[in-house]
Order: C-alpha cells, then structure tokens, then sequence
C-alpha cells in the first residue's frame, strides 16, 4: 500500500515501556497500517524528533496557512 504520510518510531497507547516503538502509515484520512518498518513513499516524519512539531510544520506548508 502506498501511504501519503509516514510517522515513524511512534509510540501508541497502553504500549508497554520495553517495547519497540512502531510506523503508523497514513493513506488520506485512514490509518493504513501500524507496524515497525513501514514502506510505502510520502512523507516521513520522526514522532522520537519532535514528530508533532514536524508533522504540523509541514501541513501548513502544504496547505498555505
């Protein structure tokens, strides 16, 4: 699947502190896929590297607001 966003080393609610962080792969609106390792093209954004930050960051920019 192809996804337009991909946010990587995420970390979701009720994981366990040991383990490993996960990519969440966005396709328009809908959650496509959460696993570690996702391919898929779009964009990336690094959820451990001020991923929230980034991600709005980039939005705007697109959008022009």
């Amino acid at each position: 699947m192809s996804f337009n966003w991909i946010l990587r080393n995420a970390r979701t609610p009720g994981m366990s502190p040991d383990a490993a962080p996960v990519d969440i792969g966005i396709h328009g609106e809908t959650i496509g896929a959460v696993e570690p390792g996702l391919t898929g093209g779009g964009q990336v954004v690094d959820a451990e590297s001020g991923g929230q930050a980034g991600l709005y960051a980039q939005r705007t920019a697109h959008h022009g607001h």
